[in-house]
This record gives structure tokens, sequence and C-alpha cells, in this order.
């Protein structure tokens, strides 16, 4: 599935570098080896609004499939009504790679590891050449300043993606506490 969003991305060279990122989501740095992978199919992510609500479960590839998908939309709608040029290849790219090396942080949960799946992102993709312009929108979606549109628009995105999915689930996939 994440492949063929890879499709919405139009520079070749990026694109191979994204496909190629999300068939090896091997960590690198042998410091990271003690973080176990789940495979994305089967990684669930935890949403709130309030953590007095409890904790909203939904699977990884729908969240990531909508923050693309609908990044795509909002990004042809800036261009058509205010004439501002969004590099969609970043922000296409940086919205399917946003959370996925969630498949290291949701299967260690029970360990509180000291980094959250944002920081493992932006650390692989650092070490395997990726442009400083994607790594900042990821870094955005974890509570940083957007400092560009692209950025601005995946944190936006995100945030509203996890408000969506934490109201619209049915109360039995509400969560006091994270599993």
């Amino acid at each position: 599935m994440l492949e063929e969003l890879c499709g919405l991305i139009k520079d070749e060279e990026l694109r191979k570098k994204v496909v190629e990122f999300i068939k090896n989501l091997k960590l690198s740095n042998p410091n990271f080896l003690k973080y176990k992978q789940e495979k994305f199919e089967k990684t669930f992510i935890y949403f709130s609004t309030n953590p007095f609500k409890g904790f909203a479960k939904r699977d990884l590839v729908t969240h990531t499939k909508f923050v693309v998908e609908l990044c795509n939309k909002i990004a042809d709608v800036i261009e058509d009504v205010w004439g501002l040029k969004v590099n969609k290849d970043v922000l296409i790219a940086s919205a399917i790679l946003h959370d996925i090396m969630k498949v290291y942080e949701s299967s260690n949960l029970n360990e509180h590891p000291l980094l959250d799946h944002a920081t493992l992102a932006i650390s692989e993709l650092y070490a395997r050449g990726f442009n400083e312009e994607i790594l900042h929108a990821i870094e955005a979606t974890s509570n940083k300043e957007p400092k560009t549109l692209e950025a601005f628009i995946l944190s936006a995105v995100d945030n509203f993606a996890s408000v969506l999915e934490f109201n619209l689930l049915p109360k039995e996939e509400i969560h006091k506490h994270k599993e």
C-alpha cells in the first residue's frame, strides 16, 4: 500500500529512496538494535485528544494513507487558491515516512524507550541521505515548530487526523491505558 502512495512522488530519485526505505526498515545505528520491529501492516498507533478520556487505537496503514491523501489535496488547494508553491514531493515523502518508525516504538512500549518514532525516523533518514526539508517536516509532527509550508501542512494534517480518529472510533476501541 505504501509503495502505491509513493507513485505520487514525481521526482524519480526521491521516489526510489522512499520505496527502498520502506522495503528496508532496518535501523543501521548499532546502538538502536535493541529496538524490536513489528510488521508495518500489524502496527497500531494510539491517539488521544485528552489523556483523561483514554487512547484510541488505530492501524498505521489507514492513518498513513489518510495523511498522505489529505496532504496531497490540501497542497493542490493551496496552490490553486493562494498561488503558493508547495513542494509536493517533499510533502508526500514526509507524509509517507512520518510515522513509519512506529514499527519500533509500538512493540517496545512496555520498555519505555528513550527515543520516539520521529527521532528514530529522523536518525535513520539522515543516515540514508534524505534531505533536510523531509527531516524537518517529520520533526514538526512531534510538536516542533514548522518552519516550511510543507512541515506546516504535514503537522496540521497529522494533528487533524489524530483528533478525527480519536473522536470517530467506536467506544469499544477507546482504551484507558496503552496496551
